[in-house]
This record gives structure tokens, sequence and C-alpha cells, in this order.
């Protein structure tokens, strides 16, 4: 088995009535799911060359999934992207992906008016379709790349992640093994698809012949209760966020689902928090804490549920076919305890950043990995996070690009200096904060923030906004935002 597209077509010969995904008041087994992704895949495949990217700006559903292994049927590379996302984040997308198309609806009106002014094809994904080929065979090849995940864009060096085909069939062969997922699992899916731990999971489950039942939004945590219930899933994945808003605001642990197991990934999870989980949970269910990135694909360890309260607060073991190591600052694995960044290798690490061979050469070298954390080993070889390397903001299930809000904000004519960072928040894990020197008046912070709101995704507008006399600097004129994020001067 060489591509997620092979094996799906392998599902659907061998079951082509079992259910695969479930949107709403809809479901489609595996036999029509593959009948559709090839009648996508021949129309996308008549429309641009092998090899092209194409944007898919697709909110999670039976669509998405069909334009996704629809791309790979046609041997095109899938560039999905926030469909919630305002113009001026898809345009840095597709200009720095550079489309043979864009799929979307013509009801997004963010993408259509991108598509426009770029002069780019639009397939509105309502409409589109074409004969069912006679031929099920792959597309798709090995080593070649199947999936660019942006993770920071910024407006003037945005990172795409590419992932091949290899990377995700590694990664999802780990993940099934250690969940030991089968067919008999379903999955009630709230992360959107287009996110690095959405992708896994949706993938994972398509791979064994489970069911993908797309859920509501978090902001309906009482409704995403219930329909844990209602459709009788055995697994649930999450952020952070996700489990404290299941604990707190629903009856989720005066009633817990029976779940099979729970996955959290997305940032860590605080002690407290997981303690709470693990006891609301029903007596037969597995928490699994795991840790990953986007540019190993998915996932890079995983706590073994049997030693949760052992290991309470580890990031776990490598997952299968993961090696890891901690590099001190001279360049030298460090021992045992010791602080350093973390490295990963294995057959899931990306293959480049698109575009950006300098940030792909200091990322990725000699095979490892280098993932900007902070950790150590213990003695029995789990991984212990200790912070961030890097200045990106982790909100909740999202990563925000301090420099995108500081380029912004730095363009206002009363504005001399900016810095963003993230300050800790408990339910979220941090939030955005923004920190300016300039001409100070009420009137100035509130345009401040409308420019944000109009130009920024909600995750990414600042919660908190201080005025300073000056930014705290290193003798070299760095910026030291490691003390405006401890600031104790902050308020909302």
């Amino acid at each position: 088995m060489k591509t997620l597209l092979e094996r799906l077509t392998q599902i659907a010969q061998e079951s082509p009535e079992r259910i695969a995904v479930v949107d709403k008041d809809h479901s489609i087994s595996y036999g029509e799911l593959v009948g559709e992704i090839q009648a996508f895949g021949a129309a996308l495949s008549n429309r641009c060359p092998k090899g092209a990217t194409v944007t898919l700006v697709i909110e999670n559903s039976i669509r998405y999934v069909v334009a996704l292994y629809g791309c790979w049927y046609a041997g095109v590379v899938a560039v999905p992207t926030d469909p919630h996302s305002r113009e001026r984040e898809i345009e840095q997308v597709v200009v720095h992906s550079k489309p043979a198309l864009i799929v979307s609806s013509a009801r997004k009106s963010n993408a259509l008016a991108v598509a426009e002014r770029h002069g780019i094809p639009f397939v509105d994904f309502e409409l589109a379709g074409g004969e069912k080929s006679a031929c099920a065979e792959s597309e798709a090849r090995y080593l070649d790349d199947a999936l660019i995940i942006y993770t920071s864009g910024t407006s003037g060096n945005p990172k795409g992640v590419v992932l091949t085909h290899a990377n995700l069939l590694a990664n999802i062969e780990s993940i099934v093994e250690y969940l030991e997922l089968t067919s008999e699992d379903s999955v009630l899916d709230v992360l959107p698809f287009h996110y690095s731990y959405g992708n896994s999971v949706l993938n994972t489950h398509l791979f064994v012949g489970a069911k993908v039942v797309i859920g509501s939004s978090m902001m309906y945590p009482q409704q995403v209760t219930d329909e844990l219930r209602r459709h009788k899933v055995t697994g649930f994945s999450g952020v952070p966020t996700t489990m404290s808003l299941l604990v707190d605001r629903t009856d989720f642990a005066s009633d817990p689902p029976p779940l099979r197991y729970i996955t959290q990934a997305g940032g860590g999870m605080s002690k407290d928090l997981t303690i709470r989980l693990r006891e609301s949970l029903a007596e037969t269910t597995k928490l699994f804490v795991m840790y990953g990135q986007t540019e190993a694909t998915a996932r890079l360890t995983w706590l073994p549920p049997e030693r949760l309260d052992e290991k309470l607060g580890s990031a776990g073991i490598p997952i299968p076919g993961v090696t890891l190591r901690i590099e001190g600052k001279d360049g030298r694995t460090v021992g045992t305890g010791q602080v350093g960044e973390v490295l990963a290798l294995g057959d899931n690490i990306m293959s480049r950043y698109w575009g950006n061979p300098e940030a792909t050469e200091s990322t990725v070298v000699d095979g490892w990995l280098h993932t900007g954390d902070l950790g150590y080993l213990d003695m029995d070889g789990y991984l212990f996070i200790q912070g961030r390397a890097s200045e990106m903001v982790k909100t909740g299930a999202y990563r925000v690009s301090p420099n995108e809000i500081e380029e912004l904000v730095a363009g206002l004519d009363f504005i001399d200096e900016v810095a963003v960072c993230g300050v800790d928040d408990e339910l979220l894990g941090q939030v955005v904060a923004a920190f300016l020197v300039g001409d100070e008046s009420p009137a100035h912070a509130r345009e401040v923030l409308s420019l944000c709101r109009r130009s920024l995704s909600l995750h990414k507008v600042p919660r908190y906004i201080e005025w300073r006399k000056r930014l705290p600097k290193t003798a070299s004129g760095k910026l030291k935002k490691h003390v405006l994020a401890a600031s104790r001067e902050i308020r909302a």
C-alpha cells in the first residue's frame, strides 16, 4: 500500500456499503465516496496539469473529502485553506502557492474575489463533476507531493509545509498502530480538516475503514456532547480548549459518553485539566495525550494511557518510526533530564517548506526536524516539553505569527513601534497581546483593534493592547518579548 488513495479504493472494493462519512443528515458509503472522488478527480485532470497546486477553500464536509482525494486522484497537490479566513489571508496563500485552480463555493465571496483578482480559474465544488473513470488505479505516486499546509501565513514569508504521500502514509500507519484503530471504530470530528490535527483524524479513520462523523462547532459544546451520545462514536479528538469546554460547560462529566478513546494534542494541556478530564471520562475510556507538529505531518509522541498518572505532564514516547533527541546550544546531544531543543527523525518529517529553501535548510538538518520546542527526556525516554524556542503564539488550536500582526499594525501613522506576543490564558493556553509605542489615545487603540478585526481571523486579533513609552530590548537592539509576555501591567 503506497498511498492513502490506494487504501481508500481497496476498502471501497472490499466493503462498498460501509459508511465512510456522516455530515448532518447525509451519509456516504465507501463505494459512493470513491465513485465521487473519481468523478471529481477526472474533472480536475481536465482543468490542470499533474503536479500543479490546487487551493481548497471548503468547510468540513463530504465535499471536502471528495475534493482532497480528488486532487490526489488527478495527481495534483492539495492546498487546504481555512474557509473562514479573511480575503487578505486567502490571498496570501494563493500568491505564495500559485495554484492552477481554486476550488470552493460561489457562496464563498472571499475565495471568489481572490480568484477573480488574480485571474485564477474558479471551480464551484457544488457544481463540479465528471464522468466516472473506468480505472480505479491511483494517479498519486508515493514520493510525490500530496499536501501543503500553511502554518504561519506571514505576509512577507508564509510557511507552507509540503507533505508527500509517503509522509502521510508513515504518520497514519504509526497513529493507527498505537490507537489500535479498526473498521469498527467511529469518530466525531470537530477539528478543521485544513488543520494538521483535523487532517490526521480524518485520514487515520478512513485508512482503516472506520466512520467519520462531522461534528458541530465547539462554540456549542453541549451540542457536541449530545452528538457524542447520539452517534455512539468510539472516539473523539480535541485541543486543550476543546477538553476544557467539555468538562466545564457541558454535562459530559455527569453522563460520560461510552467512548473507547479520546485524544488530545494541538498544544500542552495543564496537569489540572488532564486530571479533571480523565476523572470525567467513562471508566473504560482511554485518554491519549499526544504531541506533534505540522512539519512532522501531525504526530511525534504519544503517552500510553496506563502511564498517564506516573508521567503526568509528559508528552510521551516517540510514535513508531520516530526517533527523538535533545540538542544543546552547542549542537551536541544532551543527557537525560537536560533541557535543549527537541529534534525528530522519521519518514513523517516534511519534504520542505514550499518556495522557501532557506527556512527548509535551517529547520531540517541531515533529516532531523528542529521543532523549535524546548524539552528533556527522562530516564525512561519520556518527553517533557518546557516551552517554545520560537515566538509563535499557540492560542487554542491555532498557531499565530506575531510578525503578521506587527506588520499590519506598524502601517498606522500613529504607531512608532509594535511588538506582539502570547500571554498566558487559562482557557486557550495563550492569547495575542500587542504592545504599542506611539501617539497614545483610546481612539487610536480602537483603530488598531478595528484594523485587526477587518484584516485578520478572530483568533489573531489582540485580546490585550497596552501602550508603552519604550519596548524592552537587548544591547544589540533585539526585542525582549519574554519580558513583555511576563508583564504584570497587562489589562483587558
